[in-house]
């Protein structure tokens, strides 16, 4: 059995329907996972929507501010595991899409020990939260993460954190810019200028770059990516695809 350096507990919190705001700065590991919603974060003063599917994981002394949630709150849940250790781990802050059937198996797991009330409950917790951690790792070298670029304008930056995170979804310049609070007109202006590149164009690239990934994955067809990112027209998918990817899909190498 393989445990953590010198583990220690905080707490395992599984919440729904429920959203603490915060403010403060970690004293320990804070690992939440979003299961279906999403929550909202303030990162070096950068607002992003960390949507289901997705989690957060802050070292001890990471600044954290969560915003409370007030629309939509019924469809909220997320799973936290807070914890001690002198270890460090390669995972970056937020990762998108990461909540595999593997990893919501393991979190059901450590929901399980934490609410048996026995003896050995850090143990059991430490194993598997072993297990969890190096899934996710394995998980991180293969996953083509979202736009990592950081722009001045935080405006910008709400932009493209907003549509990096809603990849999957229907994006409409209205609802985009609602959620900055700009107007339709000068938000395009601004990503335009800001960027070089149209918003339309940003979420093509970036639903590119998602499809690549699951191509390299290779556990799911063509036609199925295409449909994920929200391409009902393959010929059309593909032409896109080669426009920003520079090949076709079937001609990328998965080597």
């Amino acid at each position: 059995m393989i445990l953590i350096n010198n583990f220690r507990l905080r707490l395992v919190n599984h919440n729904t329907r429920f959203n603490t705001p915060l403010d403060d700065v970690t004293f320990y590991y804070d690992f939440t996972f979003v299961l279906s919603g999403e929550l909202v974060y303030i990162f070096d003063d950068v607002p992003y929507t960390i949507s289901a599917g997705s989690a957060i994981f802050l070292p001890p002394g990471s600044r954290r501010i969560r915003n409370p949630i007030i629309k939509n709150v019924d469809t909220l849940d997320y799973f936290s595991i807070n914890f001690f250790t002198d270890e460090t781990f390669d995972l970056p802050k937020i990762m998108y899409e990461c909540v595999t059937p593997l990893v919501r198996a393991s979190l059901e797991v450590i929901d399980l020990i934490y609410n048996s009330y026995s003896a050995d409950i850090e143990k059991r917790i430490s194993i598997e939260l072993r297990q969890l951690l190096y899934s996710l790792q394995e998980l991180n070298k293969h996953t083509v993460l979202p736009n990592t670029t950081k722009y001045d304008n935080p405006k910008i930056q709400a932009i493209t954190n907003y549509i990096d995170t809603h990849l999957t979804e229907k994006l409409t310049l209205d609802r985009i810019a609602k959620h900055v609070s700009l107007t339709t007109s000068y938000c395009s202006t601004l990503m335009k200028r800001e960027t070089g590149l149209s918003i339309f164009d940003y979420i093509i690239k970036g639903r590119m770059d998602l499809a690549k990934k699951y191509i390299l994955e290779n556990e799911k067809s063509l036609k199925e990516i295409a449909k994920i990112c929200g391409y009902n027209d393959y010929g059309y998918f593909s032409r896109h695809f080669k426009r920003f990817i520079g090949c076709s899909p079937t001609k990328i190498d998965k080597k």
